[in-house]
């Protein structure tokens, strides 16, 4: 099987996604797609990488949901505190165990790897150690609970109705996501108190199998520019919301997830796709995820190409500095 897909792979790897094959019916992320090649290309002519701008990276890595807004906020960080800060040693790590993982197909044990290797220092590490690459079931977690009280804001008459007819299931057919325990808070319309649970079952390995074998074959399809029923950009949003739903590790699925999803955004050639608000994938519907994606992958790009045009006329900000 394993050579069947390097075989592949090296017949499609040269492909990028073009906007006549995969992404034709795609407008708005083929037009996306398009101004992302040609930044890229522009940024060679100064030996720059957008990808490493500091005012792109660290709010990203820190894990703001407003990093556009706030990236000037971010550059009074010295080294000396980010190499005390979790999620910048974390986003650190991650960029090295992306670097390690197989560019042709992931199994199980690439992702438990992963895993660890984001939370190998020794100062996160040590906090976690025994959680570090085992699923949730063998940490006894079968089903994990978030409670949100009235002050939270995140449960909403929508919330509800979502999680009524949730969409993410298991192989068996139940939902991933519950809602239990649900308070009409009195002082706030529309905003209610309870606990999400996730699903109960003891398979959490099939279903990151089903995950992984998914991805697997989605990438691999959309390097061969097959025809699909989403643009690459819709597909792995769905992918992450999907991961952070089915939440396979005690801790650290966040993580995990964008680190995946980097890894395929580098490997088919894509803009980046910002890193998502904690936990909030799971309480939007699909569609509305789709689009906030979509969003902020503009505004990286918009970012982008403000650096661009400082480096060509030689004022250059600070947050257009590469790290």
């Amino acid at each position: 099987m394993k050579f069947y897909f390097l075989l592949l792979s090296l017949t499609f790897s040269a492909n990028v996604i073009a906007c006549d094959t995969v992404m034709k019916d795609y407008t708005l992320e083929c037009n996306y797609q398009d101004h992302f090649n040609k930044l890229k290309e522009n940024f060679k002519v100064y030996n720059t990488n957008p990808l490493t701008l500091k005012g792109h990276i660290l709010p990203y890595a820190l894990g703001d949901k407003n990093y556009n807004a706030k990236k000037n906020e971010y550059l009074n960080h010295s080294n000396e505190n980010l190499e005390s800060n979790q999620q910048w040693i974390t986003w650190q790590n991650s960029q090295v165990a992306i670097s390690k993982l197989n560019p042709i197909i992931l199994e199980v044990g690439d992702i438990l790897k992963l895993h660890t290797r984001i939370f190998s220092t020794k100062s996160i590490g040590d906090i976690f150690n025994s959680k570090l690459g085992k699923l949730r079931t063998g940490n006894a977690e079968v089903n994990p609970t978030i409670s949100y009280s009235c002050e939270d804001g995140k449960i909403t008459d929508d919330t509800v109705a979502l999680m009524g007819q949730y969409d993410l299931k298991t192989s068996e057919g139940y939902p991933l996501l519950a809602l239990k325990d649900i308070s009409t808070c009195k002082d706030l319309k529309n905003t209610k108190s309870g606990k999400l649970i996730f699903y109960k079952n003891a398979s959490v390995a099939s279903e990151l199998n089903r995950w992984l074998v998914d991805f697997n074959d989605a990438l691999l399809r959309y390097e061969m520019n097959k025809d699909m029923e989403a643009s690459p950009f819709q597909y792995l949003a769905d992918m992450r919301r999907w991961f952070i739903a089915l939440s396979p590790f005690s801790i650290g699925n966040e993580n995990v997830v964008e680190a995946l999803i980097q890894y395929a955004s580098h490997r088919l050639h894509l803009p980046p796709l910002a890193k998502a608000p904690q936990g909030e994938p799971i309480l939007t519907e699909r569609e509305e995820h789709r689009k906030q994606v979509i969003t902020r992958m503009k505004e990286s790009l918009i970012f982008f190409e403000s650096c661009l045009y400082e480096t060509k006329v030689k004022v250059i900000s600070e947050q257009c500095r590469s790290l």
